[in-house]
């Protein structure tokens, strides 16, 4: 008999099956990697903040202080029958300072009086006394102008704050004197028609809430609310007639 032939293996192909399975194991060996690369950069990141950056976080905390301040509210207007004004807010500007501030930073009372009396108009000699003190607050001036207070705000000083504000001037004053009224020390109508319509007249104050650098500026709005302004009113005040009434009742007093 003739030799049998000899026979080649046959190679079989792997299944699909298998090839899935293999390819799947693959791809979670490479999605446990990734994850695990992204872990440890996070890991690695929240260290360099945590340990690495910590003094200069905490130092960040120190130079940005928050405000929360009340933003007044225009109280309306009293005008005559012609629509002369004869009660009116007109805008003003408190300005303080923080003595202790000052010192814990180092800057110059002397030095900053300096600077500001001009502005303010008032002496160095008594703006550095008060600058000295050992208090943290200091009334330097109640009503100063807005221009004259943006030139103040243009210096950026540490330990210096204004506050926009509002006055009550009677431009037609004694015209309607009487009529008119007064507002109180808490700014709400005690005589007149100040306090009639003390109501109408009053808006409603904004509030801001704000971080600021150490010069005063506003780094961030964390939140804000705007002011809503007093109603104007309009009476039938003939303001010459009225001059000349209260001129006589003075007389005749």
């Amino acid at each position: 008999m003739a030799a049998a032939k000899s026979r080649r293996p046959v190679r079989r192909r792997p299944s699909s099956a298998a090839s899935s399975a293999r390819l799947s194991r693959h791809r979670i060996r490479l999605l446990v990697g990734v994850g695990a690369l992204a872990f440890g950069a996070i890991t690695a990141r929240a260290a360099w903040v945590g340990v690495v950056q910590h003094d200069v976080l905490a130092k960040r905390s120190t130079w940005e202080t928050r405000h929360k301040f009340d933003v007044p509210a225009v109280r309306g207007a009293i005008l005559a029958r012609d629509l002369t004004e004869l009660a009116v807010d007109t805008p003003v500007v408190f300005v303080s300072g923080n003595p202790k501030r000052i010192r814990d930073i180092g800057d110059d009372p002397l030095k900053i009086a300096t600077q500001i009396a001009p502005i303010l108009g008032l002496p160095v000699k008594q703006l550095d006394e008060q600058l000295q003190s050992q208090t943290e607050y200091e009334v330097l001036r109640r009503d100063l102008s807005p221009e004259k207070a943006k030139a103040l705000r243009a210096l950026h000083i540490d330990g210096i704050d204004t506050e926009d504000l509002h006055k009550r001037v009677y431009p037609r004053v004694p015209s309607s004197s009487q009529l008119l009224g007064f507002l109180g020390p808490d700014g709400k109508g005690a005589e007149g028609l100040e306090r009639r319509f003390d109501e109408r007249l009053t808006g409603a104050s904004g509030k801001v809430d704000e971080l600021r650098d150490p010069k005063g500026r506003t780094v961030r709005i964390l939140g804000n609310r705007d002011a809503v302004n007093g109603k104007t009113i309009r009476t039938t005040i003939d303001a010459d007639i009225q001059d000349v009434t209260e001129q006589a009742l003075a007389q005749a007093v």
